[in-house]
């Protein structure tokens, strides 16, 4: 039996510092990885990378050159350093980058462990350059060269809006044969959930190349912003189709896309994802994207759960000021993060205690279990939707969880891992307090005098 064919992987990047970055792992899955944050978490730094790391220029191995394979619409398979980042001549300096990153190199059938990728002095320019270093060959010799792949990163750059930029029918050769011409339209269909709205794409160049789906009641230049970004994504897709179809070595391809869910509804976030899934195993792509979609991650936290470790996503948390890395979270957990700011407060003043309870409930017996002891206005008990003692408990490995808040979970909760938590307490009893309450009341004597307060006698039936 043959050995399975391997294909081009950016496996995990180490930033030891760039920017707001520091001391970060990220580890990434074959297929589909998304990265979610808050603004300013450097999502799109990450994309930046990634894609400094690949060019499509030469064959290593065999000698040859490969710059004449290009995207359906004429571009390189590669992008420039200006696309994805815009240097500070202040602070990007020499020595202000220390990126490793480790990938596996299916051109050289290698695992490039460490690469290195910093920015140095350039004599030709007034800003540094980036450069990778520790590319060792097949010679076995140290280069100071890209990995051989082909990227295509989609920037922020193509949501302009399409009346704010120049851009043109084109003809495509690709789009000449019937085939593909139908699978762009049937993509577009799916995607966007519009089977008899779209009968054609109409290939756009300009600043950017992209597939414009309409009818004959509409053309390109009527598409909103959402079926333009559908239509940068499936001119991706099938420029990989393309390639791997003519290019016999074909070493599996790089999909960056940041704000992979501009512009889309909800139903056709979901749809997106399963374009994605599909082409990822069939095209070999590896497809790495930034998105605030709920949709989409509760969509790789189902696959996680399930065992699909070719899913994952990534979420980069600021709570605490420094940025830090977390692995497959739901969207759930996610949300509780983003909601918990921890409040300052001057050192002279009492601090703010933030508490997490389960439930309206357990808010509301908390509160009169210590209302006599503690001033209720340094206490700020929140009750945020859809966690559950076990999500608390999963988000005891965030630092803010861990020691910037207390959690206060049911009685039921007692036995479930989350006792030797230094901040988390439990409810008196074994039971959640609504079961707490309703087992009091029932055991009470119907000749006790709870039942004879005046407020409770419209509810006490006669049962003499």
């Amino acid at each position: 039996m043959s050995q399975r064919r391997k294909f081009t992987k950016v496996e995990s990047i180490h930033i030891n510092k760039f920017r707001g970055l520091e001391n970060i792992d990220l580890n990434f899955a074959s297929d589909l990885t998304l990265i979610a944050g808050k603004n300013g978490t450097s999502k799109s730094t990450i994309l930046g990378i990634i894609a400094q790391a690949f060019s499509f220029r030469t064959n290593y191995q065999t000698g040859e050159s490969v710059r004449s394979y290009r995207q359906i619409g004429g571009a390189q398979f590669e992008s420039t350093f200006s696309a994805h980042f815009r240097l500070s001549e202040k602070f990007d300096i020499p020595g202000s980058m220390d990126v490793s990153l480790n990938i596996f190199d299916a051109t050289e059938n290698l695992n490039k462990n460490a690469l290195i990728l910093t920015l140095n002095d350039s004599k030709d320019r007034s800003k540094s350059r980036p450069v990778i270093r520790h590319n060792i060959g097949a010679d076995g010799k140290e280069h100071s060269r890209n990995i051989t792949a082909p990227v295509i990163y989609l920037s922020l750059r193509r949501l302009t809006p399409i009346s704010n930029r120049r851009y043109s029918p084109a003809k495509v050769r690709y789009l000449s044969d019937p085939k593909n011409k139908s699978l762009s339209t049937r993509m577009a269909q799916e995607i966007l959930v519009k089977v008899d709205t779209y009968t054609d794409v109409t290939p756009t160049t300009g600043e950017f190349d992209s597939l414009a789906p309409h009818n004959d009641k509409f053309d390109e230049d009527s598409i909103s912003s959402g079926e333009d970004n559908v239509g940068h994504i499936i001119e991706a897709l099938l420029s990989f189709k393309k390639l791997r179809d003519e290019y016999t070595d074909y070493p599996g391809g790089i999909l960056l896309i940041d704000e992979l869910d501009a512009g889309l509804f909800p139903a056709a976030q979901a749809k997106i994802m399963r374009v994605l899934k599909r082409a990822s195993a069939r095209y070999h792509i590896q497809v790495i994207a930034t998105t605030h979609s709920p949709i989409m991650i509760s969509d790789i936290y189902s696959e996680t759960q399930a065992g699909h470790n070719q899913y994952k996503s990534i979420y980069l948390s600021d709570s605490l000021g420094k940025i830090e890395v977390r692995d497959s979270f739901s969207w759930e957990q996610i949300q509780a993060d983003l909601t918990s700011t921890p409040v300052l407060v001057k050192k002279t003043l009492i601090p703010k205690v933030t508490i997490y309870v389960e439930d309206q409930e357990a808010q509301a017996y908390l509160k009169q279990l210590i209302r006599k002891k503690l001033k209720m206005g340094n206490l700020d008990i929140k009750v945020p939707k859809g966690i559950g003692g076990d999500g608390y408990i999963s988000l005891h490995q965030i630092e803010y969880f861990r020691k910037q808040c207390v959690v206060v979970l049911d009685g039921d909760k007692r036995h479930c891992g989350a006792d030797h938590f230094k901040n988390f307490v439990f409810l008196p009893g074994l039971l959640p307090p609504d079961q707490l309450l309703f087992d009091l009341l029932w055991h009470k004597d119907a000749n006790d005098d709870f039942w004879k307060l005046p407020y409770l006698q419209k509810y006490v039936m006669d049962v003499s």
